[in-house]
Parts: C-alpha cells; sequence; structure tokens
C-alpha cells in the first residue's frame, strides 16, 4: 500500500483581505482530521505532513482501520507520510490483516511484547531496521522507491482515470527531483 495522500492547498483570501498576508488552509479528504495552514505555500505543505502523520497516529492509538487513499483530484497535491511512519503503518495494517497480535508477533520475533508496540507506536523512534524484520515474520516488505513522477512533474508517469503512480505500490516517501520547483513556487 502506498501512503501518499492527496490534500488541497487552498490560498485563504480573508485572510489576505483581514491582514493583507498569505495563508493557505490545508485538507485531506481521506484523513478529515489532518486539517493545518500555513503562511506560504512551503510552510502548508510542510505542516501538512506533520499533520497528516499526527492525525493518522490517532487511528493507531485507537485501534482504528487505516484510511485508504483516494485517487488524487484535479487541483490536489500529493503528501506522503514520511517513510518511518509508512512502515510502521504498514506493519499495523500487516498484523490487523494477519489477526497477529503484539503478543503473537514478539514470540515470532523473539522479542518482548513492549518492543512490538513501539513498532506501531509513533511517538517511538524504531529502527526501520526492525520494522522490516517484524513485516518479513508477516510475509511482507517495505519498498522504498524514488521517482521523479509523484508531483505530477513533466515526465507525466500517471496512468488512467484512477491516477495509479506507474502501477507500483509504495509504501514509504517518493521524492521528486522536480518537487522543489513544482512544490514551492
Amino acid at each position: 500500500m502506498r501512503y501518499v495522500y492527496p490534500c488541497g492547498i487552498v490560498s485563504d483570501k480573508e485572510e489576505k483581505v483581514l491582514t493583507g498576508t498569505e495563508c493557505y488552509t490545508v485538507t485531506f479528504r481521506d484523513v478529515p482530521e489532518a486539517i493545518t495552514g500555513g503562511d506560504s505555500w512551503r510552510e502548508a505543505v510542510e505542516m501538512a505532513i506533520d499533520a497528516l502523520e499526527v492525525a493518522i497516529s490517532f487511528y493507531l492509538e485507537e485501534g482504528k482501520d487505516i484510511p485508504v487513499p483516494s485517487p488524487m483530484a484535479e487541483g490536489e497535491v500529493l503528501i506522503p507520510v514520511p517513510p518511518l511512519a509508512a512502515a510502521k503503518l504498514a506493519l499495523y495494517r500487516a498484523m490487523r490483516e494477519e489477526g497477529v497480535s503484539c503478543g503473537e508477533l514478539a514470540g515470532r520475533l523473539h522479542v518482548s511484547e513492549d518492543a512490538v508496540r513501539k513498532m506501531v507506536d509513533f511517538t517511538y523512534r524504531t529502527r526501520i531496521r526492525q520494522i522490516e524484520i517484524a513485516l518479513l515474520a508477516l510475509g511482507r516488505a517495505v519498498v522504498r522507491r524514488i521517482c521523479c513522477c509523484l508531483w505530477r512533474c513533466r515526465c507525466q508517469s500517471w496512468s488512467g482515470a484512477r491516477r495509479e503512480w506507474a502501477g507500483v505500490r509504495v509504501t514509504g516517501a517518493v521524492v521528486c527531483s522536480e518537487a522543489p520547483a513544482i512544490l514551492f513556487p
């Protein structure tokens, strides 16, 4: 699963009229709890990454299903979940799909149950290698890929009405060499 979510970043015209300064509001269709903003486009994108990560962490804390990213609509920007958080999400999802508890996975890995809990807790800085090993124990793997297509740059590798990214399922961040010019005008 790719953890890259579409969001709307819109200029707040009322704020500009009232204060004379530029301001942007960011919302995510798939994660309505992630709402943020910034005084510039760049700040709005940076805040969007943080807001998305925090909002999704609440789903894990509450034991809820992780929202599936919907296809990007016209005028939206794709925001990736940071790589470590994406790996934690992949592990959390795999455990739920396989019906494997923290205790059971701990037994398979020969680690404490607390160690497994930390692997799916966003407040702990787990080494990604530990998460990769846990995913392997569940028959899964983390795929990391760098591509210039995430931000819909000039190479236009998006296909079909669903706008899937070159047919590749991605877990983790995908970075575009064109992103600085496109994201931060």
